[in-house]
């Protein structure tokens, strides 16, 4: 009887969860199709028209933020990946207590509220003159996405059998090709889910966007918070700015995986 009923269950756990997550989704694309009245529920308004995605596309301001989101996000993601790899390498391997104090401070880092680390980064990105640059503003994202990053790295660089290392050490590795030849090829998987993890966590942040940009770096988060004002709010334009959105995240994350898969494949073929 057990296992008769935990295939069902399961799927439908996971029927739940899929409704739960792509509701807002569904009903964030009826507002973009809306005409003149908006969806109280979930089901087709009653004026179908293209006509708020023909305002998003001719809109230059968002042509604008969506490039400066993919910049900034671009950066953040190699920043936040290339100073992660080393960093949760070295965690990885250390068995000192001074690591893992280290790698407890970056859980605490991260858990710590981004509101209260808000104030501090602006000053150091004034400090600098980074503020209203692509820089100042993917740093500032890295500040919360490379504790993360870390953890994640960590975990997949764990499950990287030592021998190997010891193996390519014997053959006179240097430390710099045992982690480019060896453990990187094999943890390519953990690089995707950072790099997934740091562009969409950078594309979609609101809060630092907000306080680190001006005028030349608006981000798209940003530009559609300004439809929102005490007397009207743009709701079917902002739905259809946010369904735009999502394309360049779904190009990124399919080349990531096409890349995944490529990896994968190789490292099966040289092994």
């Amino acid at each position: 009887m057990k296992g008769g009923w935990g295939v069902p269950l399961v799927a439908l756990a996971i029927f739940l969860l899929l409704v739960w997550a792509l509701t807002p989704v569904v009903y964030a694309m009826l507002i973009s199709l809306a005409g003149f009245d908006l969806p109280t529920k979930l089901g087709l308004p009653n004026d179908l028209t293209f006509a708020n995605y023909l305002d998003a596309l001719t809109d230059r301001e968002v042509y604008r933020a969506m490039a400066n989101s993919l910049i900034i996000a671009v950066l953040a993601t190699a920043i936040s990946t290339f100073s992660s790899i080393p960093a949760s390498y070295v965690f990885s391997r250390s068995q000192s207590r001074v690591a893992s104090a280290l790698l407890l401070l970056f859980l605490f880092f991260r858990l710590f509220p981004w509101i209260a680390l808000a104030f501090p980064i602006f000053l150091v990105m004034a400090r600098f003159r980074l503020l209203d640059t692509y820089l100042g503003v993917s740093i500032g994202h890295t500040v919360w996405i490379i504790p993360t990053a870390i953890w994640y790295m960590k975990g997949f660089f764990d499950l990287v059998p030592k021998e190997l290392e010891e193996s390519a050490v014997l053959d006179g590795a240097t430390p710099f090709v045992l982690l480019t030849k060896v453990v990187l090829p094999l943890a390519i998987p953990g690089m995707v889910a950072v790099s997934l993890l740091a562009f969409f966590s950078s594309y979609t942040e609101y809060l630092y966007s907000l306080i680190l940009t001006r005028v030349h770096t608006v981000t798209l988060p940003v530009l559609m918070a300004g439809y929102l004002s005490e007397f009207k709010v743009e709701w079917r334009k902002i739905s259809a700015i946010s369904m735009l959105s999502t394309i360049p995240m779904l190009a990124f994350y399919s080349y990531l995986l096409s890349y995944m898969r490529r990896g994968l494949l190789y490292g099966v073929m040289k092994g």
